[in-house]
């Protein structure tokens, strides 16, 4: 019995020892083959500038290198006492990834191992002055957690805090100055992009010159800009455009409007002069531009998008009646010199004497009216040649206008060309200045009579052997014979045998149908993709319609904005047609010629008045009666979606 015992007992313990082996054994080789720590990862947190001013964006560049087998997992800090305008993010850059394996047979085990840089560009504001702190990156890797450190700030008042110093080789330091009320005057804004014109003056005085500055304001990145379907228009102003403008050396500037950064895009500058006094307009300019789409491989060719800005109005004085000349003509207005001087003052008789009459300076150059000569005792008088040259560089347009007149003497004797008077307007005096020219004597002598040569019997002229020879002779000297033979000698096989010329023969049209076919796959996908925007545009209006009744902390401007661009958008995809810069009574037409009744297209129209004019009303509407107007816009685009609509017609004859 004891012994039954003591063999039992021992077969316990081989049985435990033999488990704690294998355990011991799994958990060896279950750390064996685990994914290994690995590296740290690089957080780098830049920021734009060193000081920091209450309501002044700056930018923030975050930047995370990983190595190791998995995805890393980052979590931005939340930024708090800050307002984030705009976050960018790119991932991965300059990134590789390699695998290898280890073991053999069933047992191997490949391991990819990535790298890669991701990188965030924040903008941010701080609301008010205060110390604050932007908190750690934290970055989970193959099960291993990493954090940064965390960064304190002092943001200082803008009154005290001077101006900001930039990081040197940091990125462009986003612009705060913020625009004036009187320069957003009449701006269609919206939250996404708008166009507006900002002139340098609303109020000037005939021939004064004003800079009319055409922006696009812009939320969004990935726009390219396409032309002006509609320039500006300028009746009752001469326009003059700067030659040093390009769009390239030009620096966008970033600036906050209603809380929100937007990019100033500006996209053309002109120089305008008011020909009479008054109230003119300058009338809105339409500007198409593309939202989104990729680049030569991508099939989306991007949302096609037009923005009209609001008219300009200029008050136009007119030039002071006090001490005005007479005869004064309104274009000579400026920063102006007068000069009046001739090419010589002793001739003979039927030489030529030119004169000529300059005006100089800054100004509507082109308009100056010069003053002229009248008949002059004396002298045969040809009609004046002008020439105008003009300058329009660093926001000043200058140049010089001058007219020469032809004086012919007629007899012998000592004539005198009377005086010139110029008058003109100076801007920066404010008043008027009379210019007079010195009086010009021209002292006429008697022509002698000019030597005719003789004629042969051929009526050609004749002259000397001896005045001929001599430029026949320098002729001979400098001609060269001509080489009326040519080496014809090849020094290798002929040009259609060898290797580039074939490459060249039929590699060009290979290319060249390729391109095709790739043009018209493209072609292809991008109708496609724009075929399904009518079928789906009834669902996207009710997740924006969802979405924006959730959003209850929106303020007036911006929940009727939001829900007037919900119903223009629905139009657009549901139309498949840009609506955008239609009058109320062009939509109409449009919507009727659609096939939708006359009585829900001017109900269409009259929401999105509402809308419009919702937006700048002083007291908002409470949650009951923005739910009420969420619950029309559904009920609206419902009944447009059960709409059936008549193909668009193209010019062809043919339908979309």
């Amino acid at each position: 019995m004891g012994m039954a015992i003591l063999r039992e007992q021992r077969v316990v313990h081989s049985t435990v020892a033999v488990a704690l082996v294998l355990v011991a054994f799994c958990f060896a080789a279950a750390k064996a083959q685990a994914a290994p720590r690995p590296p740290e990862p690089d957080i780098q947190v830049q920021f734009d500038r060193q000081a920091f001013v209450a309501g002044e964006p700056f930018q923030v560049q975050i930047s995370v290198t990983t190595e190791g087998q998995g995805d890393p997992q980052i979590s931005l800090p939340q930024f708090d006492g800050f307002q984030v305008l705009r976050k960018n993010v790119s991932r991965p850059s300059s990134g590789y990834s390699f695998s290898f394996s280890f073991g053999s047979g069933q047992n191997s085990k490949q391991v990819i191992q990535n790298s890669g840089t991701t990188r965030y560009d924040i903008v941010l504001m701080a609301p008010k002055p205060g110390k604050f702190a932007i908190g750690p990156v934290k970055v989970v890797l193959d099960g291993y957690t990493f954090n940064g450190k965390s960064y304190p700030l002092e943001v200082f008042d803008g009154a005290s805090a001077g101006a900001s110093a930039p990081v040197q080789g940091g990125q462009p330091t986003p612009q705060s100055d913020d625009l004036t009320e009187e320069q957003l005057k009449g701006a269609r804004i919206d939250e996404d992009y708008f166009l507006h014109m900002i002139p340098s003056k609303s109020t000037c005085m005939v021939g004064e010159q004003i800079i009319l500055d055409v922006y696009l304001f812009t939320s969004v990145n990935n726009i390219r800009a396409n032309q002006f379907d509609k320039e500006p228009g300028t009746e009752g102003f001469w326009v003059e455009r700067f030659e040093d403008f390009d769009l390239r050396n030009h620096r966008n500037r970033q600036v906050v409007i209603n809380g929100t950064l937007y990019e100033q895009v500006i996209l053309k500058k002109l120089a305008l002069f008011p020909l009479k006094s008054g109230k003119l307009t300058i009338a809105p300019p339409v500007f198409s531009f593309v939202v989104g789409g990729g680049g030569f491989f991508s099939f989306s060719r991007g949302k096609e998008v037009k923005r009209a800005a609001s008219a300009v109005e200029i008050d136009v004085l007119p030039l002071p009646k006090d001490g005005r000349p007479d005869n004064f003509n309104d274009a000579n207005v400026g920063n102006l010199s007068f000069l009046v001087d001739t090419n010589q003052k002793e001739v003979k008789v039927g030489e030529p004497v030119t004169v000529t009459v300059n005006v100089r300076g800054s100004g509507n150059i082109r308009g100056i009216q010069l003053p002229e000569f009248a008949e002059v005792d004396g002298f045969k008088i040809y009609a004046p040649e002008t020439d105008v040259e003009v300058q329009a560089r660093g926001g000043v347009v200058s140049g010089v206008s001058q007219s020469q007149t032809l004086f012919i003497p007629e007899k012998p004797g000592k004539w005198t060309i009377p005086s010139l008077t110029f008058s003109y307007f100076d801007l920066a005096s404010k008043t008027y200045r009379t210019r007079t020219s010195d009086p010009i004597v021209i002292k006429v002598e008697e022509g002698k009579k000019r030597e005719m040569m003789p004629l042969t019997s051929s009526g050609a002229l004749t002259s000397s052997p001896e005045k001929v020879s001599a430029p026949i002779e320098r002729m001979n000297a400098q001609m060269r014979t001509i080489v009326n033979q040519v080496e014809t000698t090849r020094s290798g096989p002929p040009m259609f045998v060898r290797w580039w010329y074939r490459t060249l023969v039929f590699g060009v049209p290979v290319l060249f149908i390729a391109y095709l076919i790739s043009v018209r796959v493209r072609r292809r996908a991008a109708e496609n993709f724009n075929r399904s925007r009518s079928r789906r545009a009834e669902s996207d209006a009710r997740k924006s319609l969802s979405l924006l009744e959730k959003e209850s902390e929106l303020s007036n401007d911006q929940f009727f904005s939001r829900l007037h661009k919900i119903l223009l958008t629905f139009l657009e995809d549901r139309l498949e047609e840009n609506v955008v810069g239609d009058t109320m009574n062009q939509l109409i037409q449009r919507l009727s010629a659609r096939g939708v009744e006359d009585k829900l297209a001017r109900d269409v129209v009259a929401s999105l008045e509402e809308y419009e004019f919702a937006r700048f009303a002083r007291t908002g509407g409470g949650a009951g009666e923005r739910k009420g107007d969420i619950q029309r816009a559904r009920d609206l685009i419902a009944t447009l979606g059960s709409v059936s609509l008549k193909p668009i017609l193209r010019r062809n004859g043919g339908q979309v």
